[in-house]
């Protein structure tokens, strides 16, 4: 009976498929809404679509449009959308696109372009970089020092021009074999299969060192020393408190936390009585009065925007509970503005894949500077998270 009820009354749409009275009904699909299709069954929701997707609306920039196609403007662009620049991590408004095609191609927006010609000093060899070649130079150091081409000495740059026509001479002297001449100048070693090993490699040694002679140019001691490969160093992992971003240290080793920290805790010893007290005190006092910042963002602060102060009976329990997972899940402490902002600097790198602890410890390493820091990160061959 419900089947012939329906079939009686009811009918399906040949656009959408849906299932729409025969009578009495107001189901209709715009024509201008093609991908995807919109489809409504109410003459109000109908006039509400045309004014809020279909009326033409001006972007501050000046731009007239509809709705989607000006959120597109927005975001990809609009002169006046606000940019956050590669180099100097400031906000800029984006501006009309470069006039260099090269900066165009690269995505760089007027401002990038302006802010990347301006020279850094590298922290390696002291020359004055562009900011936009930083990251390109840093990866030539990590390929001088790489342990397969060998590193060369402090003598190596006054007999670079030599080495070339040395090397021509090691070619020669092994049957044209490139390979030769690359493995003696770098230090490495080459398979049997693939060309030198062991007399072929002093062979070419010999040649290289006798047409440096006969060009009256010495040769560093050292030279062709193999390159002992560089241990990395792995940092330390970050502390406990969710909102710090400093590696742990030996004096926060009860709760894995770094020396600052530790120190807001104030335990009085290490024992695990004392320091858990000394957490659920602090805790407490965290929840019930705050920290006094009135820019304090963390939300179990009675400081914060987001919080409140917790009457006593409410916040012991959850100050217990949170003791409890302090080693584990860890704790949200208090931190300073200067903390803060270096948290968001850590994770800003955080944004290129690295792992934090990485970011924090490239952060220290550059004094503070991001982009100094995305350098370093890039020449020592930092995993990615």
């Amino acid at each position: 009976m419900h089947a012939a009820f329906c079939e009686r009354n009811n009918t399906k749409c040949l656009i959408c498929d849906a299932v729409v009275k025969k009578t009495g009904g107001h189901h209709w699909h715009c024509d201008l809404c093609l991908e995807p299709p919109f489809a409504c069954n109410s003459l109000e929701a109908k006039a509400k679509h045309q004014e809020l997707y279909h009326a033409v609306m001006q972007c501050e920039c000046g731009k007239s449009d509809e709705m989607r196609p000006l959120m597109t403007h927005r975001e990809t662009s609009c002169t006046l959308r606000q940019v956050i620049c590669r180099f100097c991590d400031a906000a800029h408004a984006a501006g009309d696109p470069p006039a260099d095609a090269v900066d165009r191609h690269l995505g760089f927006t007027s401002h990038e372009a302006y802010c990347g010609a301006k020279t850094t000093k590298c922290k390696e060899c002291n020359d004055s970089v562009r900011n936009r070649d930083m990251k390109a130079h840093m990866l030539l150091h990590g390929y001088r020092d790489s342990p397969a081409l060998g590193r060369r000495s402090a003598g190596a740059g006054a007999i670079s021009g030599a080495a070339a026509t040395a090397a021509a001479a090691a070619s020669e002297s092994n049957g044209g074999s490139t390979s030769a001449a690359a493995a003696a100048i770098g230090g490495g070693s080459i398979s049997d299969s693939g060309g030198v090993g062991g007399s072929a490699k002093s062979d070419a040694e010999k040649a290289i060192q006798q047409s440096l002679q006969d060009q009256g140019t010495a040769v560093p001691e050292g030279f062709f020393a193999p390159v002992e490969p560089r241990k990395k160093e792995e940092p330390a992992e970050l502390c406990t408190n969710q909102l710090c971003v400093q590696p742990q240290s030996k004096d926060g080793a009860p709760l894995k936390m770094c020396t600052v920290c530790w120190k807001k805790v104030g335990a009085p010893s290490n024992g695990s009585a004392a320091v858990m007290k000394a957490v659920i005190q602090k805790l407490f006092v965290q929840l019930t009065k705050g920290c006094g910042q009135e820019e304090c963002e963390n939300k179990h602060c009675a400081s914060a925007a987001a919080g409140s102060p917790k009457a006593p009976n409410v916040a012991l329990p959850l100050a217990l509970t949170m003791a409890r997972n302090a080693q584990g899940s860890g704790i949200c402490l208090c931190v300073t503005p200067e903390e803060r902002a270096r948290k968001k600097e850590v994770e800003a790198l955080g944004g290129m894949g690295f792992p934090l602890r990485w970011c924090a410890a490239a952060l220290e390493r550059a004094d503070g500077s991001v982009d100094g820091a995305a350098a370093w990160l890039c020449s020592v061959g930092a995993p990615m998270a």
